[in-house]
């Protein structure tokens, strides 16, 4: 499963989309805290959060691993 979500991850998200999940899930960051550090608006923040989970759930692995949570 970790190899899936890796992969997906790396085929599916932007460098930017990338660098914000790393900071809310793994750095614990608020949104607020990611677009004062990123220089950008919250709500870019947010949209680049729905999109890379978005974009992710397209790989099956990955979709009924979400699914379980």
């Amino acid at each position: 499963m970790k190899k899936a979500m890796g992969q997906a991850i790396e085929k599916k998200l932007t460098h930017r989309q990338k660098e914000i999940l790393f900071l809310y899930y793994y750095d614990e960051k608020t949104m607020p805290q990611i677009a004062s550090e990123l220089g950008i608006a919250k709500q870019n923040v947010s949209k680049n959060i729905q999109r890379a989970i978005i974009n992710i759930k397209k790989y099956p692995e990955v979709k009924s691993f979400l699914l379980k949570r």
